[in-house]
């Protein structure tokens, strides 16, 4: 079997709104695979849009918690802030 192009594993999105934490995502973990179709679907407003966001880096300001992996194996979730804002990945 291939290995995965991009890993998530137990991703939370952690949005601070009017003094408080909201947490849209939380503990989303799937694997993107090359020549597979993969889905992500949901009800309106559970966070679909979020978790693709975090993949391109394009998140509004949020804590991010879990790990993301690209096919090379560099978990950008874990880098500074600084270098998170320099990594953009369109799929």
């Amino acid at each position: 079997m291939e290995e995965a192009v991009i890993e998530i594993d137990k991703l939370a999105i952690h949005l601070h709104r009017h003094g408080q934490y909201l947490t849209p995502v939380r503990e989303v973990s799937l694997a993107l695979k090359p020549g597979c179709v993969t889905a992500l679907v949901g009800e309106s407003g559970s966070g679909k849009s979020l978790t693709a966001l975090s993949l391109l880096r394009l998140l509004p300001p949020a804590r991010v918690d879990g790990h993301i992996w690209f096919l090379n194996n560099r978990d950008h979730v874990d880098k500074s802030i600084n270098q998170k804002k320099k990594w953009i990945y369109f799929l």
